[in-house]
């Protein structure tokens, strides 16, 4: 659901706006750049012509991709034969052939340069993966594939799709389903003898990239989707999480709860898998002000939770926000964050906070945008006046402090035509809001 919020303030005889907030779409383009940062190498004793004997396994573990002899660009990889074991090495005849004076390696090394992300990334639960080739000078024998790997949690299953070998102006486009699977690599395998550097076995170069996924509004943003998919965890000390599936407002929810916790330490959820969300496929601009506006409501403990933007590049961030409780909180109530996105922010992350000692559920993560709402007064009375949309819902609150906010009557249903609530004026001044949602 999406929320909208306006906040009027008024004296006995004087009606004036208190805050208006910027309008954001709920469109969001989700892009994974390529941060082929992981290694892996599988190692095998060659066969009697100089090929791979798959059946003499030698050992597995993970690399640098340094040592791999892979290159990552800001936007290419250059893809080389593993020459450093021969190199390292003078006389090792584990490592050379010839008794260990070469002038050959000795290996089959299968070297994978890859980008990891976990399955609840790819929102629309299939990985693209497109990559093609704009240099190619590997020697003969060498194979070089693209491909996509999907494990289990414990990764004691996998389904990989591999392209065909590589060669110059190859064009890869892999998809794979990522349903039913915890995590996900993509990237590139070199398979070939561990090469004498001297011999320039070659390399490739490869532009990568996974295509955007392409999801609307903030990921999940009211926890509809179960146990809290495409949501980021991180604590401290003792909290816990869980996202049951009714009594949210409406629907499901989460829940961080550190009733528990043996020190008020820090717990927090960051909406998209704890990946940034772009300005612009949310439609906001960098240096302008906008408010985001999240329910929440106390379960146990006596305090509510808060909110922290991040803001990327640079890593600046709004802090921590922790709102003043509406009532005694144990009603859901909407909580609003006003926020300035610095000059240069490209994307941002959106990160719900822990309460202290407490146990908050947390609903409809949103930005809030304006609506025309006005505010007359006549006969001791106020009255507050919005159009309505057919198909949304209505509360109008009231406070004389902007801390403590009650409804004003019951929430009252859109049908097309202009809403009004009328309240005795009885206190010398008086704050109002209407909050709007959109199911």
């Amino acid at each position: 659901m999406n929320t909208i919020l306006k906040k009027l303030a008024i004296t006995p005889s004087v009606a004036a706006a208190l805050l208006g907030l910027s309008t954001a779409s709920n469109a969001t383009i989700v892009t994974v750049s390529p941060n082929f940062t992981n290694g892996y190498m599988e190692v095998f004793e060659l066969d009697g012509t100089g090929g791979p004997n798959y059946s003499a396994f030698q050992f597995a573990s993970g690399w640098a991709v340094s040592d791999i002899k892979s290159t990552v660009g800001a936007s290419s990889i250059v893809l080389e034969a593993n020459y450093n074991t021969y190199a390292d090495n003078a006389g090792s005849d584990y490592w050379r052939n010839n008794g260990g004076a070469g002038p050959g390696g000795n290996k089959w090394m299968i070297a994978s340069t890859f980008a990891a992300s976990s399955a609840t990334f790819f929102t629309d639960n299939v990985c693209n993966f497109k990559t093609e080739i704009s240099n190619y000078t590997f020697a003969p024998g060498y194979i070089v594939r693209a491909f996509i790997k999907c494990f289990a949690g414990d990764y004691s299953s996998n389904n990989i799709l591999f392209s065909d070998p590589l060669t110059a102006n190859s064009v890869v486009d892999l998809t794979l389903s990522t349903t039913g699977w915890a995590n996900v690599q993509y990237g590139f395998e070199v398979q070939g003898v561990n090469a004498n550097p001297a011999f320039s076995p070659g390399s490739a170069t490869a532009i990568a990239n996974v295509v955007p996924v392409i999801v609307y509004g903030i990921p999940n943003p009211g926890f509809e989707t179960p146990d809290g998919a495409q949501w980021g965890f991180s604590q401290a000390n003792g909290h816990i999480y869980t996202y049951p599936t009714s009594g949210g407002n409406p629907g499901g929810y989460a829940v961080i709860d550190g009733t528990s916790a043996s020190e008020s330490w820090y717990a927090v959820l960051v909406a998209n898998s704890d990946q940034q969300l772009s300005l612009v496929s949310l439609s906001l601009t960098a240096g302008q002000k906008y408010t985001m506006a999240m329910d929440m409501k106390l379960l146990a403990g006596s305090n509510i939770g808060g909110l922290k933007v991040e803001y990327y590049p640079g890593g600046g961030s709004t802090g921590d926000m922790y709102p003043a409780i509406t009532g005694d909180g144990s009603q859901w109530a909407t909580y609003s964050f006003p926020l300035t996105i610095p000059v240069g922010t490209t994307g941002i992350k959106i990160v719900p906070l822990w309460g202290s000692f407490s146990s908050v559920a947390f609903d409809n993560v949103r930005f809030a945008g304006p609506f025309a709402a006005n505010i007359t007064t006549a006969n001791s009375n106020a009255s507050v006046s919005w159009p309505s949309v057919t198909g949304r819902t209505y509360q109008v609150q009231k406070s004389t402090d902007l801390a403590t906010w009650t409804n004003l009557g019951a929430s009252e249903s859109g049908n097309g035509s202009t809403k009004t609530k009328v309240d005795p004026i009885t206190t010398t001044k008086s704050f109002f809001k209407v909050i709007e949602t959109t199911p």
